[in-house]
């Protein structure tokens, strides 16, 4: 808020100064002082600019302050929420499976093995999921695109959006049949991000079975199950 009213205040007597200096200059011939004065004035102009920018930016939402724990949801709490997993067809957390940590409104999960299996999307204060992602892995390694990253975890993800209530689904493959089956499906587009575009999400059919059946065909040729 500082940096708005900082920056209005530059523009109202920042910017004619500099027009007055450059008029001047216009007419005579600037001296080092003049031309140093404008080059500060107009460098300050762009840092007032941009402070204001990423101040109006940071005051449109809330920024997180770092809550990372590693104390578990109680048992009610994963009671209560595997029953509307249940209910929207959400794989629900398992006893076997342990809990990494909380943090930025993210819950994560590791399975047996150590893999992340879920994470679960909460708002600020934890009281409302909004979303979850399950991750399954074949137990494949692959070389993933560049040879200097090394081998990859062959794994899909399914994500559930609760609001809009619709699955959608991303792939890390090196099977070709298997990606085309994912790149089939329309792209589901997040939210908008700071660049105006779009931050991608993964696949989405136009319905849920139709998402749901790709990714059952997928966890059925790896010999797993969704739920």
């Amino acid at each position: 808020m500082c940096a708005v009213v900082i920056g209005l205040l530059f523009s109202f007597v920042g910017i004619p100064i500099i027009c007055r200096i450059k008029k001047t200059a216009r007419d005579h011939r600037p001296s080092v002082g003049i031309k140093l004065l404008i080059a500060v004035l107009t460098g300050g102009i762009c840092f007032i600019v941009i402070m204001v920018i990423l101040s109006l930016y940071a005051s449109s939402d809330e920024p997180y302050e770092s809550d990372w724990s590693i104390v578990p949801p109680s048992a009610e709490t994963i009671r209560v929420t595997n029953e509307a997993r249940q209910e929207h067809g959400v794989r629900e957390i398992k006893q076997e499976w342990s809990f990494y940590g909380r943090q930025f409104g993210e819950e994560k999960w590791k399975d047996a093995k150590g893999n992340s299996c879920k994470v679960v999307a909460c708002d600020r204060k934890y009281h409302m999921i909004e979303s979850e992602d399950d991750y399954y892995y074949s137990g494949v390694m692959f070389q993933y695109s560049d040879p200097d990253d090394g081998m990859t975890q062959e794994f899909l993800r399914i994500s559930y959006y609760y609001p809009t209530k619709r699955f959608c689904i991303a792939v890390v493959t090196g099977n070709k049949e298997i990606e085309l089956m994912v790149d089939r499906l329309p792209e589901f587009l997040g939210k908008p991000n700071i660049f105006g575009g779009y931050s991608s999400s993964g696949s989405m059919g136009n319905t849920n079975e139709e998402t749901l059946a790709v990714a059952e065909e997928i966890l059925r040729r790896w010999g797993l199950e969704r739920l």
